[in-house]
This record gives C-alpha cells, structure tokens and sequence, in this order.
C-alpha cells in the first residue's frame, strides 16, 4: 500500500474498498448487504477503541463472528492488520463454550493508519504517546515526547582511518536516560567495532568456514540491516519489525547471506504508573537463510551487547540477581544485570532482563571483570555451542528498565517476575502494579486499562456471565496493560 505515492482521491477510493473488503472478511467472506447482524452476544465492551466480544460456541448467525467463520477468516484478517503495521493487535480466543475477540475497532484502526506518520502528539493531534520519528538514516522513539532510542538502517562511517570494514548499519544508540542522559557510545577507540546495543555472533560456523560477526576488523562478516517489516506508534507502545543479514564475507563466489535476524523493538509508554523510567523490549528471532545449517560455536561473548558510555569509565558497575558486580560477575548466570553510572543529575542505568524461555537460561554473562570500562553481554553460547537449523526459528527474548536514580533488588525482582511471568496467579505489584488475585469471579466490565507492560498474554478468569455453568475462560488479552479487578 503505497500510500506516499497516492492522490488523495486514489487514497479515499483506497480507503473505501478497503473498508468493503475488510467488513465481508469478518462475516466470513460474504458482500456486508446482504450479511445479517445478528449475533448472540454473551458480552461485548469497548474501552478505548477496543472491541472485546463474547460469543458462544453454538451460534450459527453468518453476521455474528461465529466461531466457525471466526477460524475461517482470522488469517485474512490478521493479514490486514499487519499491513496496517497491527498485527499484535488481533487476537481470537476460543474455549468450550464460546468464543473472545479482542481488537481494534477495525475501521478506527484503518481510519488512523491512513494518516502520515507524525513526530509528536501535537503534530499528530492524536492520542499516540509513543512516536515513531523519521530520521535521515535512522529511526527514533519517542516516549511522551522524550527520546528513548535510536536505531540506525542505513551505514555509519567509522572513524577516519579504522577503514571500510567498521561500517554498520542495524544497531541502537543513543539509548537516552529519562533525564537525557546518553547511556551508549559506538566507535570506541579499544573496541572500533562495539556498536552501543548490537547482537553479533563471534565464533560461527557455516559451510565449513569460520565466520566472525563480532570482530568487523577480520572481514570474515558483518550485519546488516535489509528491511523494516513494520514502525508502529500508538498509545500503549511504539516500536519496529527489522530484518538483518548475517553475511559472509568471504564465501567462495562472493558475499553470502548465512542467517536472518529480526529485531522485533517494543517501547512501552510506562510513565504514569513509573514516572522516571522507560521500559523497552527487544526479541530476536534466528533463522538459518539457506539449507545450510549454522553452527554458533561456545565463546566468551556473543549475542546481546551493550557498550556504555565513556562517562561511566571508572565510575560505573554491574549488580546481578545472584548479588555479582564488577568484581566477580563474569561468566556467572543471571536472570537479570543492572548496569549504571553517573548521569547529567544523579545517576541512571539500565536493568537488563533475560527472559526464562531464553537459551541457557539463566544466562551467562559476558562483564569486564576488573576493567573501568562498562560492557555487558547476555551470552547463551558462552559454555555450550547452539546449532541452528534450517527451517527452524530461534529467539531470545530481553526486557530493558531505564531508570533515573537508583534502583533497589527489589524493585528489579519485581520488573523481571512481571515480564518472565506476566499471566501468573498473581499481578506482582508496586510501581502502579496492584496484586490482584487471578482466582474469582469476574466480568469483562472489570477490565480496566492499566498501560503497564507487555504482550499479549493470557489470564485465566470465570466471567460472571459464564458463572451459571461453572466454565473457565480465558480471555485474550490485547495488552498486559489490561487489568482484572475483582468482582464483590
């Protein structure tokens, strides 16, 4: 849909049998006209342009989502909403009795990506508090107007002298403090190819060659960015889909592309629940690009990286879960690392979570023991070698809190228990989190919205519309910023 290259009135037309298409996908294929409404709805609510359904499973009417028609079209479906750069904005939830759908409001949905891409709230008149900004070379998010990251797409020259081979695209920094500090440096004079936030691999194998994505000064590989699969700004997060190459530089013939990697970047809007902080995710997916496998060996370092800036040489530190620093954290195991030092007022940091579905999790870190200066590296490879495998996806999933000032063991238990296990039986609370016993008796209209973190994932609840029948279902929820309270 190229919509920069469209007349506004090829864009209305556009828009009008989109709309069409759109509502005969969800009755199952058929022309809207001649299409009933007619559901049995058990309940339905819509909170902030929200659309939550209910539904049973016996309901035949071809015009109410039935479940049949549901399984039918929700590929379709889901299909336009990821043209629409939404596709983490659809789900169907089936269960014994019936069925949820929660989603946009599909042609609200369509009606606002139809619009240009904005800077800021003012400029957008919008409700988006979480930015996608256009830069020459590079995206920036922006959280309530505050810059939280940039990601570069196009090449970044190294400094003179260092030579072509340092060149890279597919990296972030500035990574910025929620006071403005810069957190990340590139181009560091010992490590010309430490890049701010990057996720190379060292040593590899592929078709019999051994490949260094880490150390760019070899010329063996490099990473680079190919395409975006989505930018997406909103009012709960903002964020983008990337495709890496993986490429090896010396493969008989020429360049050879050896795996695929996706940055999938979420920014989530966190501020009036935890005022001085930004909360981010990045999941990495892995996928061999030929029939090839790709052997990634056991090595110090790998992966994940972060390279702080020059301002917290001899003054920054780590502390892990397991009580390590500085001192003594190398090649132990965490399920998560705060980084800090000092910033413009104060000091800031970041606390990297690993997620616990991660490879070798608790994982391996890669800390300069002794040294003044600050790396850190989630290191799934560093005591076992990882084979990857045509055909077959690979993630990793980590959790980024910035923070202003300090932040205690506590606090940061708590921010990792809520992104390792967001659907248990209990919202872990503090920080505008609430405990809410997941077990009870509830209804869809106790949903309250709650923009805290997460995914899409799931809460196991009775609805009190269910309760007759003593059913458990499960509701989809849109966000983990939704919220159950229970109902007296």
């Amino acid at each position: 849909m190229p919509f920069s290259r469209m007349a506004p009135e090829e864009i209305r037309s556009w828009h009008g049998r989109a709309r069409v298409h759109f509502f005969s996908l969800m009755m199952g294929g058929g022309r809207p006209e001649r299409i009933p409404l007619d559901p049995h709805i058990i309940s339905e609510e819509r909170l902030d342009g929200l659309l939550i359904r209910e539904q049973w499973m016996k309901e035949r009417a071809p015009g109410g989502f039935p479940v049949e028609i549901a399984k039918r079209v929700m590929d379709p479906i889901q299909q336009t909403y990821r043209s629409l750069g939404a596709e983490d904005l659809c789900y169907l939830d089936v269960h014994e009795e019936g069925h949820v759908f929660v989603g946009d409001v599909p042609f609200q949905r369509m009606d606002r990506s139809l619009s240009t891409p904005s800077v800021s709230r003012e400029q957008s008149g919008t409700s988006d508090t979480v930015v996608v900004r256009e830069l020459p070379g590079a995206i920036e998010i922006l959280c309530r107007d505050m810059p939280v990251l940039r990601y570069h797409h196009a090449l970044v020259p190294p400094p003179p002298k260092s030579g072509s081979l340092f060149q890279r695209s597919a990296f972030i920094h500035p990574l910025w403090s929620p006071q403005g500090t810069v957190l990340t440096r590139i181009h560091a004079p010992d490590h010309v190819h430490h890049m701010g936030i990057w996720s190379p691999w060292t040593h590899t194998e592929f078709e019999g060659r051994q490949v260094d994505f880490w150390n760019l000064g070899k010329g063996q590989g490099t990473v680079r960015f190919v395409a975006f699969e989505n930018k997406t700004s909103g009012p709960v997060f903002g964020g983008f889909r990337a495709l890496h190459h993986f490429v090896d530089l010396k493969a008989p013939g020429g360049e050879k592309v050896a795996l695929h990697e996706i940055w999938d970047v979420k920014v989530w809007d966190v501020g009036e629940y935890c005022p001085g902080k930004f909360l981010w995710d990045l999941e990495i997916t892995l996928r061999c690009a030929t029939d090839s496998p790709v052997l990634l060996k056991a090595y110090r370092y790998g992966g994940f990286g972060f390279r702080a800036t020059e301002a917290w040489d001899g003054t920054g530190d780590y502390l892990t879960s397991e009580g390590r620093t500085g001192k003594d954290g190398h090649g132990t195991r965490a399920r998560w690392c705060m980084v800090h030092g000092p910033a413009d007022s104060g000091r800031a940091g970041v606390l990297f979570m690993s997620h616990p579905e991660n490879r070798d999790h608790p994982e391996p870190m890669r800390i300069w023991q002794g040294d003044p200066k600050i790396f850190f590296n989630f290191c799934p490879v560093q005591q076992k070698d990882w084979q990857l495998v045509p055909g077959e996806d690979y993630k990793l999933k980590y959790r980024m809190l910035v923070y202003q000032g300090e932040l205690d063991v506590d606090e940061a238990e708590l921010f990792w228990k809520q992104f390792a296990d967001p659907a248990g039986k209990k919202v872990f609370p503090g920080h505008g989190f609430r405990e809410v016993e997941t077990e009870g008796t509830y209804s869809v209209k106790a949903i309250q919205r709650q923009t805290v973190v997460g995914r899409g994932d799931r809460l196991e609840c009775c609805d009190t519309h269910l309760s007759n029948r003593s059913k458990t279902v499960s509701l989809s929820l849109l966000h983990q910023g939704l919220r159950l309270d229970r109902v007296h």
